[in-house]
């Protein structure tokens, strides 16, 4: 079964597993139509969790908006998965390294807790920097991008 990333206009991102391209369109273009029509995410949403009791109460609800869908990746799996076993080729490693060191040089010193840092980044299933917030979150590469419901 396939997992899609679902990347709404506010740049959130979601990643759901549907049957088939076919079910995952119906879920998503019901999700879209909730939102363009101002109603809660699903019928039965969670309780929010993101704000205080005084912001619930100025809200008037306790449960999530839907937001509309921008952008909807397709994955054979999971993209959270990239980099699982976080090893590497050790030639890879040694480049890789070697490059970070070397732009990280600061008068022949490097700070250790940023190399660290990039190289535990090596890894990571998650992209840095993203140019755009309707970019994918994953490094994963996707193996196709489904249209966004209309």
């Amino acid at each position: 079964m396939p997992y899609y990333e679902v990347i709404y206009e506010t740049g959130n991102h979601s990643v759901a597993q549907y049957a088939d391209d076919d079910e995952a369109n119906a879920a998503l273009k019901a999700h879209h139509d909730r939102a363009t029509s101002g109603q809660l995410g699903t019928p039965q949403s969670m309780p929010r969790n993101d704000l205080s009791d005084a912001d619930l109460a100025l809200a008037g609800t306790t449960q999530w908006p839907a937001e509309r869908i921008t952008r909807i990746f397709k994955y054979d799996n999971h993209p959270g998965d990239w980099g699982v076993g976080q090893s590497i080729a050790t030639d890879n490693l040694a480049l890789e390294t070697q490059s970070m060191i070397q732009a990280l040089d600061k008068d022949g010193t490097v700070q250790v807790q940023e190399l660290a840092a990039q190289i535990r980044d090596m890894t990571n299933p998650q992209v840095a920097v993203r140019e755009s917030p309707h970019d994918s979150n994953y490094k994963m590469e996707s193996t196709g991008e489904l249209p966004a419901p209309a």
